[in-house]
């Protein structure tokens, strides 16, 4: 017997059959009396046992003709659904406000206890019938799409999740920024300075990458995330910079990604190109961007008078292992906090080919945040130790590279979404 069947559900039952209810709209006020019935089959168990009329749903006092709409409401989802491309859903609906009021309202004078609310059943109805027609899999917590229902006007909104893609990017050119570069007079909208592009260079990285794979997955934008960044005027090199591009409303999300970063160098190159771009979960855009590993640098120095090599060697060794204290940068104090940061250089040492006395490459590893051009310079003796104060004489950093930077140690727990 079910526990439906219980005596002590008939007062409660009878009382909800007064208002005219449907077998769903009835059985939904004891939706967690018992486990395995639709709320059709609870609204039949109880009408039957307890002698009560039951009416169809285009005459239910709450869901007035709802409930007798899930299989035109299941082809209208379905049909919005099938233009995209995702592994998971979910169901979700938007109701009259009187609808749910009459609802609520029979359930407040029945005193009934194991409810569920009318939506909840529509959007169950809906994902089951899917699920059964096309295999696809219901996720109530991560979907990679939700279909919001407005039974009203039977229209769909798709929510679809953003799509994550993990990879390494160099750039060859110096002069381009990480992210898109607003011009600072005009924010964005045109003027004399920026002679109407709005920009304060043209190019990003972020844009030579974004650019080719907003339509590849016929996405409606891009946002780049970045381990860190390196100085405008700055190369990245070796291995690359670990980032993660975010594809918002992506209508593709199956493909293969060693296509799309084909597809980028082909554009982005001589510029910037990119490599290992894989899928990664929405937990890899803090990681990346939150992550404070080391990073190796080529400099390119200049003195201001014949500096013998052994005295740099000597300058090097001492700077190796060193802590260092940085005042804000003179050249980013209008943009950051005055404050002193404690770096650590992890290595610095002198390549043997100098061109002359005057000149040298230095390479260079530190914690992140270390400033290496004020490492070389000292920065009017904001940065201590430096190269030019522990040499004696002025040095300039004229060129920088960015040669290594280290990966995030957790990033292969994010695994690809699909393949």
């Amino acid at each position: 017997m079910s526990d439906l069947e219980d005596p002590s559900h008939a007062e409660t039952a009878q009382a909800a059959a007064r208002f005219g209810l449907c077998e769903n709209c009835l059985g939904r006020c004891f939706a967690r009396v018992d486990y395995g019935y639709g709320n059709d089959e609870r609204g039949r168990i109880l009408a039957q046992r307890w002698d009560l009329e039951t009416i169809p749903p285009a005459d239910c006092h709450v869901c007035e003709g709802l409930l007798g709409r899930i299989e035109p409401m299941t082809t209208i989802v379905e049909d919005a659904l099938e233009a995209i491309e995702f592994d998971t859903f979910l169901v979700g609906t938007r109701i009259e406000a009187s609808t749910l009021t009459r609802q609520q309202a029979v359930y407040e004078a029945i005193g009934a206890e194991e409810t569920e609310p009318l939506g909840t059943e529509i959007n169950r109805e809906i994902g089951k019938r899917l699920e059964q027609r096309h295999g696809w899999n219901v996720d109530l917590d991560a979907p990679d799409v939700a279909a919001i229902l407005d039974t009203t006007f039977d229209h769909v909104d798709l929510d679809i999740a953003p799509l994550f893609l993990y990879g390494r990017y160099r750039k060859h050119a110096r002069d381009i920024p990480q992210t898109r570069w607003p011009c600072r007079r005009c924010q964005g909208t045109g003027c004399t300075d920026c002679q109407g592009s709005g920009r304060t260079y043209l190019l990003s990285v972020e844009e030579l990458i974004a650019a080719p794979a907003i339509p590849h997955a016929e996405a409606e934008d891009a946002t780049f995330h970045g381990a860190g960044r390196e100085d405008v005027d700055a190369l990245m090199l070796g291995t690359g910079r670990p980032f993660v591009l975010e594809l918002t409303n992506p209508r593709r999300r199956r493909f293969d990604p060693t296509q799309l970063e084909e597809k980028i160098n082909a554009t982005a190159k001589p510029a910037v190109d990119i490599e290992g771009l894989r899928f990664v979960d929405k937990e890899a855009v803090p990681l990346v961007k939150n992550h404070r590993g080391s990073k190796t640098y080529e400099a390119t120095v200049q003195l201001a008078t014949p500096t013998p090599t052994e005295t740099l060697k000597k300058a090097c060794r001492i700077l190796e292992g060193a802590e260092v204290a940085q005042r804000t940068p003179s050249r980013v104090s209008h943009r950051r906090a005055d404050k002193v940061r404690h770096r650590n250089v992890i290595r610095c040492r002198l390549r043997e080919e100098r061109p002359d006395e005057r000149h040298a490459r230095i390479l260079i590893q530190g914690d992140a945040g270390l400033y290496v051009k004020e490492l070389i310079s000292g920065d009017n003796e904001r940065t201590e130790p430096s190269l030019a104060g522990l040499i004696g004489e002025p040095a300039t950093c004229t060129a920088l590279d960015v040669v290594r930077v280290e990966e995030p140690e957790t990033l292969d727990e994010h695994a690809p979404r699909t393949e």
